[in-house]
């Protein structure tokens, strides 16, 4: 019988692993490790309350514990939280905290806490953040500390914040921000008017925005706050309560070789402090509000034309009259105070001051403003 050699397993290509029994089976040489370890990461800010917030800020900056500058401890990071609610329920929170306490307590924290809340806040993404908690916080210190503590930090803090707002890219923010600008005219016009100027370009940039989007009741709320603007110049400087030291115009006539105009020379940057439009940008703003009576000119032009414009009634007609009458003689003793060599007339339309009874209408200005 013929014996053949036993092969040997030596050159086997593939081999399967016994695996014993209760034992795991052995993976791949190529297989990824997919395992981890979890770790937990403590805060303690975050696990600490709100009383031991406070006793901790007391503790390193030695402040009494009821004052109102260890009580903001808690609310001001809350300020700054990703949730829209947590905001405001922590800006409500700071406005409660502002009504309990008195004058110089708010004073003392409005720079470092408060001030650059209420700028960061004109911006807010949320609309009921902007409305309901920093408008009425805004009016609130405004009403309470005046000119005396906001001198400090409005232009450098409160001022640029109002200037984003006005140019913010989403209307619901430019539109909130010109209700802020209304508040400052009302309470804090002698820090509003050294930024005239700037101001009028930007109201006048918004309002042609909101007629090309077709937002003609926003376009007429901007209207109304440069007519607040230029009153509160005319009231300032009317009552001498110091607006030329601050704020001062010059007005020169010059003449081109295609027509004969005025401009306003705007003063120094290092005046105002603040970037200095060019002599067009504020003839643009003043020309601006000339041309934006022509809608009440030309809604009121058939009482004018009867020559009954001057008869009391409540007709649509009679109504713009007076708007219209109103905007001329805001116009006509913004020029009278100002003591400028220049003509208003030149910053109306031509077809508003060649109209033949043009010029009637502006005698009854000049006679309503010298009583």
């Amino acid at each position: 019988m013929v014996q053949t050699k036993k092969k040997t397993s030596e050159g086997k290509d593939f081999e399967k692993t016994k695996v014993k029994v209760g034992r795991a089976k052995p993976g791949a040489a190529n297989m990824t490790d997919t395992s981890f370890k979890s770790r937990r990461l403590n805060v303690h800010e975050q696990a600490l309350s709100h009383t031991e917030k406070i006793e901790r800020y007391v503790l390193e900056t030695r402040v009494e514990k009821d004052s109102l500058e260890a009580q903001l401890q808690p609310l001001l990071p809350q300020a700054d939280h990703y949730n829209a609610q947590s905001r405001k329920e922590a800006l409500l929170g700071i406005l409660k905290l502002c009504k309990e306490r008195g004058n110089d307590e708010l004073g003392h924290a409005l720079g470092p806490f408060l001030m650059g809340r209420m700028a960061k806040g004109m911006v807010d993404s949320d609309q009921q953040i902007r409305n309901i908690a920093i408008l009425p916080l805004t009016l609130f210190l405004f009403e309470r500390l005046g000119f005396s503590h906001l001198e400090a930090f409005f232009a450098s803090i409160w001022l640029p914040g109002l200037f984003v707002a006005l140019t913010h890219l989403d209307n619901g923010i430019r539109s909130d921000g010109l209700k802020f600008l209304q508040s400052a005219i009302k309470h804090l016009p002698i820090l509003v008017l050294p930024s005239f100027v700037r101001l009028l370009d930007l109201l006048s940039r918004h309002h042609r925005h909101c007629l090309n989007s077709n937002h003609r009741k926003e376009a007429i709320t901007a209207l109304e706050t440069a007519y607040a603007l230029i009153d509160a110049y005319i009231k300032n400087a009317v009552s001498n309560q110091g607006i030329n030291s601050v704020f001062e115009y010059e007005w020169h006539s010059i003449q081109r070789s295609d027509l004969s105009n005025y401009l306003l020379r705007a003063p120094p940057a290092q005046t105002l402090d603040l970037p200095s439009p060019t002599a067009e940008e504020a003839n643009l703003c003043l020309r601006w509000i000339g041309e934006a009576s022509m809608d009440n000119w030309l809604e009121a032009l058939p009482l004018i034309n009867s020559g009954r414009e001057n008869q009391r009634a409540s007709s649509p007609e009679a109504l713009a009259y007076s708007r219209f009458f109103e905007i001329i003689k805001r116009l006509y003793r913004f020029q009278k105070i100002s003591n400028a060599c220049f003509d208003f007339r030149s910053f109306l339309p031509k077809t508003m001051t060649n109209h033949a009874r043009f010029h009637v209408i502006l005698e009854r200005v000049s006679a309503n403003v010298e009583q």
